[in-house]
């Protein structure tokens, strides 16, 4: 009665460990089967890396599987699933997910798009390519926009403020407690 209760129990983790595998470790997926591969260029990785989420219309499609360097930048190859219906000439866009900058691809179709969906072996052009700006342009730019503010108005700006919101009653204690 044991052995048998045993053989059960053996057959049935069995069955639960190959499911776990099948659908929730996407082991099959990891082999290439239900998969195809699609080549993206890029003039550099902006943190792209492989199993990065690949989505189109906010559905993830597939999954970042290799980012090589080139001599011309990087190439990203994407594997989408099989059932994944994105029109050919979608392009891409390096996005972050989270703001410690995770980032992902997102695939987007012209409006109207129709013809021919993206098949195994196609490659995205690198005009349909966009980036997100880099670090060091996005604090150069902030720093020229804190540069062109002047001084002497910001403060004339300030003290007006604080002058017209001297006597309304309780407003500057809102404000006060508020920080």
């Amino acid at each position: 009665f044991v052995r048998g209760q045993l053989i059960g129990f053996a057959l049935v983790s069995l069955f639960a460990m190959s499911l776990l595998g099948i659908r929730y470790l996407e082991i099959p997926e990891s082999f290439g089967i239900g998969r195809f591969d699609v080549t993206v260029p890029l003039s550099h990785a902006s943190g792209l890396y492989p199993n990065a989420p690949v989505t189109y219309r906010g559905v993830q499609v597939g999954g970042v599987s290799d980012v090589r360097l080139t001599p011309d930048g990087t190439v990203a190859t994407l594997s989408l699933k099989d059932d994944a219906e994105v029109p050919s000439s979608a392009r891409v866009e390096v996005r972050n997910g989270s703001v410690i900058g995770e980032p992902f691809l997102n695939l987007v179709a012209p409006p109207g798009s129709a013809g021919r969906n993206l098949q195994a072996g196609d490659a995205i052009p690198g005009d349909r390519v966009q980036l997100p700006v880099s670090t060091a342009t996005f604090l150069t730019e902030i720093r020229e926009l804190v540069d062109s503010i002047p001084i002497d108005d910001l403060r004339t700006t300030l003290g007006e403020s604080a002058e017209a919101f001297r006597d309304l009653g309780a407003l500057p204690d809102i404000i006060d407690s508020s920080t």
